[in-house]
């Protein structure tokens, strides 16, 4: 009775079990590409501060743990920095003596050199990446100002982006600008440039799992014959 040698076994279950390695590779690579499909959420991280009385003596960003002083009134996401508030109510914490900190980041698809300005009344301060862009932390009505420089990024590139404010009394703005040119037009950083994360979505587009699979002709298929004499 002819008996299939165990070289012949060995053969047909390497390519049973290459077969199903396959198909666990290639369900793990679709969730992984359902995973990593998460997008970015898109705008600035914001906490506010009530009786803040310190004004232009007391500069949180140069030491950010005086905000402990203060008494912390709401959090959440701005869509972009641009608060007008006139003489009014400033997000449900008081029209006067108020502390914003703003913080994230701010992403640019391409590579090149951007210009920031802060609007405000009163002070504003503001870091991008290394950069100071804005350092005028003092009493003004609703006016722009920035230090002209330039900030670099490369393509795709996300650079934090560290903001602080202060309203004492009177009208109330704060607002942040950009531009492409040092002398040229200034708009609101919009939503799609400031993030609260700093990584990119990644699409796998290709499912295929390339693997070495027996072929038959790689193992022997030979019937070993045991007979009577």
């Amino acid at each position: 009775m002819p008996i299939v040698s165990l070289k012949d076994n060995a053969g047909k279950l390497k390519k049973l079990l290459a077969f199903f390695a396959v198909l666990v590779i290639a369900a793990f690579t679709t969730v992984l590409g359902s995973v990593a499909n998460a997008a970015v959420t898109n705008g600035i991280e914001y906490e506010i501060y009530k009786n803040y009385t310190g004004s232009t003596g007391v500069r949180p960003m140069d030491n950010p743990s005086v905000v402990n002083n203060y008494t912390l009134c709401k959090t959440g996401t701005f869509s972009t920095v641009n608060g007008n508030y006139g003489g009014g109510d400033i997000e449900g914490c008081g029209s006067d003596y108020v502390l914003i900190h703003y913080y994230g980041y701010v992403y640019s698809s391409t590579a090149q050199t951007l210009y920031f300005r802060g609007a405000s009344d009163d002070g504003f301060w503001g870091k991008v990446g290394s950069t100071v862009v804005v350092n005028n932390w003092t009493l003004q009505g609703c006016s722009a100002s920035g230090t002209g420089a330039g900030v670099s990024f490369a393509a795709g590139e996300f650079k934090a982006v560290d903001l602080w404010f202060f309203e004492q009394g009177g009208g109330a703005c704060s607002q942040f600008y950009y531009s492409t040119s040092a002398n040229g037009s200034y708009n609101i950083v919009p939503n799609s440039m400031l993030t609260i994360d700093n990584y990119s979505a990644v699409n796998f587009t290709d499912g295929t799992v390339l693997s070495e699979v027996a072929d038959g002709s790689s193992y022997s298929s030979s019937v070993t014959a045991v007979g009577s004499g």
